[in-house]
């Protein structure tokens, strides 16, 4: 019998050893290929499975902070097609207050001057309404329209926040102090599951709705937000705070986007 210590017996016993690198070794560089080629794929893939658990065990609970009113199907056959007059609006707005709205978010934007604006600034000043805004981010575009606000004057513009220098701002007789974007980001399979806090703006940092309804409602109005890069393993790339709120931390991914959860059922709110 030949010694397990020979130099026969120990090249044998290193060829199954070194044909199992390989094939790591080759299972690897593939799957680092296919996740190169096919990451809008593995991406989706891995977005519709984690979704899959919102969407069989949605919470239940009822929601009785957010109250969401909905210009819906009945809304129109009552009161008239969209849009309504600013009259209108500003009556809505004067009926949430009355009702025992502490803050009105309104994600609809007024770009143009009409009838009744008076009324409706007073309402928007008198409630300290948050009104919607668009950022456009097609590079061809030139449209600035309307008047923009709510801007963060002692956040500065830095990577990761997207950048344009084309909008759709609410109309100046409105005199709105507050406004917040609405920019959605729209997955290939129409889904939304991500939007930016930030959108800078001709190089000023503007919020979204949610934010800018979260920073007016603080004492502080010089709230500085900003957002840092977390190099640890286990965390997100980016994240979000606000100096006046201490321990608020909003994970961001490698692009700057905070995820939409939907974790809460429809039938809640």
């Amino acid at each position: 019998m030949k010694s397990l210590f020979s130099p026969q017996a120990s090249s044998a016993a290193r060829k199954p050893t070194f044909f199992y690198v390989g094939l790591l070794v080759t299972a690897a560089v593939v799957t680092a290929l296919f996740s190169f080629l096919f990451s809008s794929f593995k991406y989706e893939y891995e977005e519709k499975a984690g979704s899959l658990i919102w969407s069989l065990l949605p919470e239940q609970k009822r929601e009785e902070r957010i109250t969401i009113v909905a210009i819906d199907e009945q809304s129109l056959a009552e009161v008239g097609a969209w849009p309504w007059p600013r009259a209108v609006m500003a009556d809505l707005s004067n009926k949430l207050a009355e009702y025992g709205s502490s803050k009105q978010l309104f994600d609809i934007v007024f770009p143009e001057s009409k009838a009744s604006d008076d009324a409706l600034a007073k309402a928007i000043k008198d409630h300290q309404a948050v009104l919607a805004q668009v950022p456009i981010f097609d590079y061809q575009s030139s449209v600035k329209s309307g008047v923009l606000s709510g801007a963060l004057n002692s956040t500065s513009c830095q990577y990761p926040i997207p950048a344009t220098n084309s909008y759709l701002g609410n109309a100046a007789s409105l005199n709105v102090q507050h406004s917040g974007h609405i920019t959605p980001i729209v997955d290939q399979d129409g889904m939304i599951r991500k939007q930016p806090p930030l959108v800078c703006i001709d190089g000023r940092a503007y919020p979204s709705l949610a934010l800018q309804g979260l920073l007016s409602s603080l004492n502080n109005h010089g709230n500085k937000v900003s957002i840092n890069q977390d190099g640890s393993l286990l965390s997100a790339p980016w994240t979000l705070s606000i100096d006046s709120y201490f321990g608020l931390s909003i994970p961001l991914d490698d692009q700057g986007n905070m995820r939409i959860s939907y974790r809460q059922s429809p039938n809640s709110f």
